[in-house]
């Protein structure tokens, strides 16, 4: 007979796991801050040389406001780069989510009517689970398409590789739910009620927590 605590825990231990994906952007991160560096180096040695003839003061005054002015403009550029690639990295997040989740819904609508009441009973949770999971993934990703800044862009990027980490595991579930309902040899009224009770369980189960995007 199937347990309530086989079904908590089996199916417990793949949400968790499926939270454990993330991404290391540090050394990137590194780079990039190493090349603004040596850039302003190389900007502050070029101002020197070629007002090298001027007073001190005039020299400093003007190496001041031409390379702030340089350095705004530098700094726009490369904002409008890094958002670019991010909105890049938020598409193809958002693309896979979609493109998982329409493969598991299209595979459990087909095989499930020719399946027992228990089957049917996880196919249909899942599916309403794949649903809600493909609202929230539609509602991020609309806000990586208003102006924004490039903080909250990684945070929009990370809510959206959370929804698939959360669907992986509501789909990991369900895969264990159905193999114990495989290797079952209770009746059907045993493995009905034994699934109601994981579909409680999945119902009443936290969404993954994610930074808020807003």
């Amino acid at each position: 007979m199937l347990s309530k605590a086989f079904l908590r825990e089996h199916a417990y231990a793949i949400s968790l796991a499926s939270h454990f994906e993330f991404d290391i952007f540090a050394h990137s991160d590194i780079r990039v801050e190493k090349q603004k560096v040596a850039k302003d180096m190389i900007l502050f040695y070029l101002a020197s040389t070629l007002l090298s003839g001027w007073s001190n003061m005039y020299r400093a005054i003007t190496i001041s406001v031409v390379f702030y002015t340089i350095r705004v403009i530098s700094r726009n550029k490369d904002e409008k780069i890094a958002k670019a690639v991010k909105l890049d990295e938020i598409r193809s997040a958002y693309n896979d989510h979609n493109t998982y989740i329409n493969d598991k819904m299209l595979l459990f609508q087909t095989t499930a009517p020719r399946k027992t009441e228990a089957y049917q009973l996880c196919s249909s949770t899942v599916v309403q689970q794949c649903l809600m999971s493909k609202q929230r993934g539609e509602a991020i990703y609309s806000s990586a398409l208003e102006p924004t800044s490039s903080d909250k862009l990684n945070k929009i990027t990370c809510n959206l590789r959370m929804q698939k980490a959360g669907i992986l595991g509501t789909v990991g579930g369900y895969q264990i739910m159905v193999s114990a309902l495989d290797d079952s040899e209770s009746d059907g009224l045993k493995e009905l009620e034994a699934t109601k009770n994981w579909v409680v369980y999945i119902n009443a189960r936290p969404l993954p927590a994610v930074p808020d995007s807003n």
